[in-house]
């Protein structure tokens, strides 16, 4: 019974992470200042923070269940958008926005697969 809580959790937080892409993409200006650079901080942003976090331990878990190729492909895209950051700024600024956008489209595979 556990399991398939687990489990069903593990199916159901790519919707999450679909919602807190849209909304960074939305946002991404004010989202990408340090917390001390802006004027007022809006809860709603704490609950984006918050599921990036869990995005991130979503990806650790998921390593060790049947998502594993996604989130081999995620952490892989997530990977080159940090490289890349040393080569170049500006194609650092296009992969930094495109990222979300790869990132929800996988999240809905997961969704429609599983």
């Amino acid at each position: 019974m556990i399991l398939k809580m687990l489990s069903n959790i593990l199916l159901y937080c790519p919707l999450l992470f679909i919602l807190s892409n849209i909304y960074y993409l939305f946002n991404y200006k004010r989202l990408d200042k340090s917390i001390i650079e802006r004027d007022r901080n809006p809860k709603i942003d704490y609950l984006y923070f918050l599921s990036q976090l869990i995005f991130y331990l979503w990806l650790v878990i998921s390593l060790f269940t049947e998502f594993k190729t996604y989130s081999l492909l995620i952490f892989s895209i997530l990977l080159s958008r940090w490289l890349v950051n040393f080569i170049s700024k500006n194609l650092s600024r296009l992969i930094a926005r495109l990222t979300p956008i790869i990132i929800i489209i996988i999240s809905i595979l997961i969704v429609i697969i599983h």
